[in-house]
């Protein structure tokens, strides 16, 4: 789904880029890519790359969890349920059905460019998803969403 969004929408701030670092039972020191990966703070605010007085576009894909954990419990009889959910069984599909979409809007937008990693450059995604009446689940556990974000970059 492309959703054209306001600059208004946006909340950028350093702030959110922080919660990478919070500790979680996956991630006891916080985000272990956490100043490693270029996508991954510290960097620059969307602000700063993006120009924000042209149009901005955001791009969610949605991923069916429900129909994943069905065929996952048939294939998987002794599995978790913290197995089942585990996003290394169901992510790679999901960043690929993603990866499709932002082709195709590549197609008809040549001159944007894909931030695909928004929490990593400070925006609130959460507040802008939910703004344009997209609604994340945390966890996921029906319905996962990849976020990114279409916009035209400074040279």
């Amino acid at each position: 789904m492309i959703v054209e969004i306001n600059e208004s929408d946006l909340e950028i701030s350093e702030s959110y880029q922080c919660l990478c670092l919070v500790k979680s039972n996956s991630f006891r020191q916080g985000c272990p890519n956490y100043g490693k990966k270029p996508e991954c703070p510290p960097r620059k605010l969307f602000s700063e790359d993006y120009d924000l007085t042209n149009s901005l576009y955001l791009i969610a894909t949605d991923f069916d969890l429900t129909e994943h954990a069905q065929r996952i419990r048939k294939a998987h009889l002794d599995w978790t349920e913290k197995a089942v959910y585990n996003p290394r069984y169901w992510q790679a599909t999901a960043r690929k059905l993603h990866e499709a979409e932002i082709e195709d809007f590549l197609k008809e937008h040549r001159a944007y460019s894909i931030e695909r990693s928004p929490e990593g450059c400070g925006i609130n995604v959460t507040n802008l998803c939910r703004q344009n009446r997209i609604y994340l689940e945390w966890p996921p556990r029906k319905l996962a969403r990849i976020i990114s974000i279409g916009a035209i970059k400074f040279h």
